[in-house]
């Protein structure tokens, strides 16, 4: 997470979603930068909005604009199929190595595997009355356009570079359509997110 008092800016780090890159890029541009522990870095709006709004609300009367990225659901959760296959994983208990990205599926929505519990991106960015709680939310492929808007907003010009890189593995074969489905039916409210609010 980036708070810029000055600018009354927020920007949210949401988990796999390249915000890695992002605070690399521009946190020297930020006031304060909440790097870690990932809890963190993390933070979620609801706990934002409990926690630092009000703090943020001592120095200035005027509001805060939150930002955050959003990425397509089931990409969403391949990637975290992904990060989970590094060594790091495996030692933690974690690890997502010796299961096919579909098995992870069926993990995650029969909550029956450790590796595969990640909660969800709507939860990230709802507010305690149950609406979306980000002012701007930006579609995960559309990192640049992210960065753009932040760097106007604060007025300076920087580039984006990748960092945080998920290991490089193949999906071989691909979630049957009855998988992807009942993954679309658990995770409706992240995909109302991902096509009608994230631009």
């Amino acid at each position: 997470m980036l708070i810029s008092v000055d600018k009354r800016l927020v920007l949210f780090s949401m988990p796999k979603c390249g915000s890695s890159a992002l605070l690399a890029a521009l946190g020297p541009h930020f006031g304060a930068t909440f790097a870690g522990p990932a809890r963190m870095k993390h933070t979620p709006f609801h706990k934002y909005n409990k926690f630092l709004k009000p703090y943020l609300a001592t120095f200035t009367d005027q509001p805060f604009e939150t930002v955050c990225l959003f990425r397509e659901p089931l990409d969403w959760h391949e990637s975290w199929w992904r990060y989970r296959q590094r060594p790091r994983a495996l030692r933690k208990g974690t690890s997502t190595a010796s299961m096919t990205f579909a098995e992870f599926i069926e993990h995650n929505l029969a909550d029956s595997d450790r590796a595969a519990r990640v909660g969800n991106q709507s939860r990230f960015v709802t507010a305690p009355d149950g609406g979306i709680g980000m002012d701007r939310i930006f579609r995960y492929e559309n990192i640049s356009a992210c960065h753009d808007y932040i760097c106007e907003r604060l007025g300076v010009s920087v580039q984006l570079a990748q960092v945080n890189v998920s290991p490089v593995r193949a999906v071989a074969t691909p979630p049957p359509p009855e998988l992807i489905a009942r993954h679309r039916a658990a995770y409706e409210r992240d995909f109302e997110i991902y096509e009608n609010v994230a631009v």
